[in-house]
């Protein structure tokens, strides 16, 4: 059996067979998931298992083998706090959004904070200086860094640093099927008029089509019992006349391959319905690791023939789900819904080259990388000034992100010469909101960004400092709470008596929380805090505190 990760033989059976005596579970409970491996998110695919906690905090993790630490991580975004172990074995297992971690690694990562006078940490320990034995409690869950409620987040990886499916090493209960939902069926690349409800198309269904290339696709998901949640499947199928035409293994894949997760899926389907169609087919260009030999996954009729479509999706479990159609080539058929386009300039992209776009007024310029695009592109581009603001829209009727950013400059006119520059910014507009920050440099009349998605983007400008109040205070604790409405806190930093202060910033409540510890000094001290938002205005706060 021929699988796209390969991480040593030994552990490949273990994985195949589900041997848990190797690694045990790293929640004393068993394993439900809230969210899985290659599980879809906005802008990337789940690295991993998401473990429900009760949606509490504490519940004790515990390392899942032997091993020692080599990775500690402690920051307001991402993981928040988060542990990494590696194994005998070469593999290596993550354990995110932590609230704290056991007494010993507090203790050395306190330190490190100290001794780096730094708020966040990326640190390696020296192999084996920070031991672990299999079952050892390592940390308490947590809801640190991007996580939106109390879980443990968790991982796998191999010695290269690629992510592996963790459902191949542990028994999780599962007794739900797959499920396919709607399908949709695109000619020649362009949606045809041909919709599903929710059930999607049944046994002996029949579709007619003129003749041309057909390409599928399909809502696919895997359920687990007591969570609601869309899970990826261990695998889905796609056979045109029981000979496999495409197949998809969530098995294994790399950080870099994470920008790709829009072109798995529909994704301008996605932006209009709000459901995710996983692609039946291969993009020309995707270097999914995932995707089973060089199956091109479309169907090219030809007129007069008929063709028995099947759908197949396989969890965990073995439990499998399909879905059959028959698809018939007849002239008589006509497609209605090819996207329409405006008058705007136009311009025809080869994936593989670099291209700058100048404006015939030199007012707005576009810089595109090569292979931002992962086909020929047409590409089509608004722009306008209009009280400061500007339409920028790439592949009209289209809102999928760009596999690589692209450099967006706009020239400053004369109503911004009177202004201090370095506080200008170019937002992403959003209706009936403030926009979203996307940042700036002025150059040469010039002000520039990277932007990652079409839409609508305006210069601002930010001279306003954020906001500090103190929020509430004991003897062992002080918060405050800290805000900025254009581009968003950047910096902070926190002194007692002009020495450095450990201070943590929770970005989902706008705090900034400091805690007492070993180093803090006990009694009356001043206490300082310096802030300032991604435009340079700073505000700051400094009063007496009483630690006891």
């Amino acid at each position: 059996m021929f699988l796209c990760f390969m991480f040593g033989n030994n552990i490949y059976t273990q994985a195949q067979t589900k041997v848990q005596q190797y690694f045990r579970n790293p929640i004393d409970s068993p394993m439900y998931l809230s969210g899985n491996f290659c599980q879809i998110r906005d802008g990337h695919f789940h690295y991993g298992l998401d473990l429900p906690t009760n949606n509490a905090e504490g519940w004790p993790i515990t390392a899942v083998a032997d091993g020692y630490i080599s990775r500690i991580f402690v920051a307001s975004y991402g993981y928040g706090n988060a542990l990494f172990i590696t194994h005998p074995n070469g593999l290596m297992s993550v354990y995110a959004h932590l609230r704290n971690f056991n007494e010993v690694l507090d203790d050395y990562t306190l330190n490190q904070h100290y001794k780096r006078q730094s708020n966040s940490l990326d640190i390696f320990p020296q192999k084996n200086i920070l031991k672990v034995k299999k079952g050892d409690i390592i940390a308490y869950s947590g809801n640190s860094g991007g996580s939106t409620g109390p879980h443990l987040h968790f991982e796998i990886r191999n010695s290269k640093n690629e992510l592996l499916n963790p459902q191949y090493f542990f028994d999780i209960p599962d007794t739900m099927p797959p499920v396919i939902g709607d399908v949709r069926f695109l000619y020649e690349k362009t949606i045809s008029t041909v919709d599903f409800n929710d059930s999607g198309f049944v046994q002996g269904d029949t579709f007619y089509f003129p003749e041309g290339k057909i390409y599928l696709e399909s809502e696919i998901y895997d359920r687990m019992i007591f969570e609601p949640n869309r899970l990826a499947p261990k695998s889905y199928s796609l056979y045109i006349n029981n000979v496999k035409s495409f197949e998809c293994e969530f098995n294994t894949y790399t950080f870099d391959q994470n920008k790709y997760v829009d072109t798995h899926i529909d994704y301008d389907a996605y932006w209009n319905t709000g459901k995710r169609f996983q692609k039946l087919y291969r993009e020309i260009g995707s270097p999914m690791k995932f995707y089973k030999n060089n199956y091109s996954g479309f169907i090219q009729l030809k007129k007069g023939e008929t063709y028995e479509i099947r759908i197949e999706a396989v969890d965990f479990n073995g439990v499998k789900t399909q879905k059959n159609a028959i698809l018939k080539c007849s002239d008589t058929i006509y497609l209605e819904g090819f996207f329409k386009f405006t008058g705007s300039p136009r311009f025809h992209i080869d994936p593989k080259l670099a291209l700058k776009i100048i404006s015939t007024d030199s007012f707005m310029q576009i810089g595109i990388a090569g292979n931002t695009f992962l086909e020929k592109t047409t590409m089509d581009i608004h722009g306008y000034e209009n009280s400061n603001m500007y339409l920028v829209y790439l592949n009209e009727g289209s809102h999928k992100p760009f596999l690589k950013p692209i450099l967006l400059k706009i020239k400053l006119s004369d109503s911004f010469k009177n202004m201090n520059t370095s506080k200008l910014y170019i937002g992403y507009q959003i209706e009936n909101s403030k926009g979203i920050y996307c940042g700036g440099k002025v150059n040469n009349q010039y002000i520039q960004t990277p932007i990652s998605i079409p839409g609508n983007y305006f210069i601002g400008i930010d001279t306003l400092p954020p906001t500090i109040q103190l929020d509430s205070s004991a003897s062992n604790y002080i918060s405050f709470n800290i805000k900025d409405d254009l581009s968003g806190i950047g910096y902070y930093k926190a002194t007692i008596d002009g020495m450095f202060a450990l201070v943590s910033y929770d970005a989902k409540n706008n705090k900034l929380i400091i805690k007492k510890n070993k180093n803090t000094p006990l009694g009356k001290h001043l206490l300082k805090i310096l802030i300032a938002d991604k435009k340079q205005n700073y505000n700051s706060w400094e009063g007496a505190v009483v630690f006891e």
